[in-house]
């Protein structure tokens, strides 16, 4: 498949479904409030990225992002060391990290009196 870059807005299909695949897509807004309600306005959130040059203000801004992951200046990756799943419909739990290690394991509550 040929990489493609695409605009449109929120009522099309690649706004609202999970895209694997070298697919970029495109939406305009004025505000950082209206770029927030379109990143919010999915039923998933596995990952999503910022970029700015302002790297505080990016900050800021993807932290109120619902997602599993957030990343400024940077694509979306893995670690190891790092919990790694999603939010909304991308996914329950974590892998990988310690938070990863617990979700393979049984707590036990034991009480001797």
């Amino acid at each position: 498949m040929v990489p493609a870059v695409l605009e449109g807005d929120d009522s099309n299909i690649l706004a609202q479904e999970e895209t694997f695949g070298p697919v970029f897509y495109l939406m305009k807004f004025k505000t950082d409030a209206e770029a927030l309600k379109i990143a919010n306005n999915s039923d998933y959130g596995l990952s999503a990225m910022v970029f700015s040059k302002d790297e505080e203000r990016a900050y800021k801004f993807g932290v109120k992002i619902e997602t599993g992951a957030m990343f400024v200046n940077a694509l979306s990756t893995s670690d190891p060391k790092l919990p790694s799943g999603g939010v909304k419909k991308s996914g329950y739990g974590r892998e990988c990290g310690i938070n990863g290690a617990r979700e393979f394991t049984n707590a036990m509550a034991v009480w001797i009196k």
